[in-house]
């Protein structure tokens, strides 16, 4: 009964005030189209989608052919880098950035940028384009020259503190707060340096200057190739990253191939679903503090992917 829909019904339930104009508009007749908002439907996985898209091949499908064609679109300009990714932790700062794009199957480009603040929030910007001979979109971009992979930023994003209902629950979306974020990073040599900065929400402007550890590859969270299991991403004290297998069964604390014991915590966690051969699949990352039986000590990356 709330339904916007109402608004364009001869008869229909009652609408807001703020409604009405709107309705008086469809009456008139000078309203003959609505846009419907499929990215829902469109975009979780599982049995619904499988479903809506099935029905809605079949009514496009019945359509006849139109009299007046547009023109057939230029091909896409493909980048020649087809994609690229950073994932890197700040210790000092506490903070974890996520982002990669990649080229995908049907020829657009997929891209993400996450980053995880020490108060507990986490930033969410996704995009997703047609491709202009460069890695970039919608004011994220990658550019890669000589040894030197520059990311830059400037766009609105969504700032939750429920990074795991944020991917499920429009609600929570809704809740979000809308900050407008710059990031410029650079990466030479597994080092990570550039800022950070967070401005025109409710809550106080924040800059955060970045010096930290470029992760190993590949990115948790990753818009592309699902790779099921448990994955540590570690930082060390001393400079160097490993990268470690677990155990998806296991606890907090793992006994590793190489004999070592790991104790890991888990700061953060975001969570979300994947399609992928035919199965559904739940991942789950963020930030996590690791300690050694050896007594070495290191901040960096959890990843968990298993069937849902």
């Amino acid at each position: 009964r709330n339904n916007l829909l109402q608004a364009f019904r001869p008869g229909g339930a009652p609408v807001p005030e703020v409604l009405m104009p709107l309705r008086r508009e469809v009456a008139t007749g000078r309203v003959d189209a609505v846009q419907l908002e499929l990215a829902v439907p469109l975009r979780w996985p599982g049995a619904p989608r499988r479903h809506f898209i099935a029905a809605l091949r079949s009514a496009l499908a019945t359509r006849k052919q139109a009299t007046n064609p547009l023109p057939a679109q230029a091909p896409p300009a493909v980048p020649t880098r087809r994609r690229a990714s950073l994932q890197c932790i700040d210790s000092g700062a506490e903070v974890l950035i996520l982002t990669g794009m990649s080229c995908l199957s049907d020829g657009s480009i997929g891209c993400r940028f996450l980053f995880f603040l020490p108060d507990g929030r986490v930033g969410i910007f996704t995009g997703h384009g047609r491709p202009r001979g460069q890695l970039a979109v919608h004011g994220l971009e990658f550019r890669q020259d000589k040894e030197v992979l520059a990311v830059s930023l400037e766009s609105p994003v969504q700032l939750t503190d429920d990074p795991v209902g944020y991917f499920r629950f429009e609600t929570v979306q809704q809740q979000a707060e809308i900050v407008h974020v710059r990031a410029d990073l650079e990466e030479n040599g597994g080092q990570v340096r550039g800022e950070l900065v967070l401005s025109g929400g409710p809550s106080a402007s924040r800059t955060f200057a970045i010096n930290a550890r470029a992760l190993p590859q590949p990115l948790a969270g990753r818009p592309f190739d699902l790779e099921p299991g448990l994955r540590f991403l570690v930082a060390h004290a001393d400079g160097t990253t490993e990268r470690l297998e677990g155990d998806l069964d296991g606890s907090d604390q793992q006994s590793l191939s190489d004999g070592r014991v790991l104790t890991h915590q888990r700061l953060q966690t975001a969570a979300l679903l994947r399609e992928e051969g035919g199965r559904v699949w739940r991942c789950e990352f963020g930030p996590a503090r690791f300690s050694f039986d050896d007594g070495r000590r290191g901040t960096g990356l959890f990843e968990a992917i298993r069937p849902a």
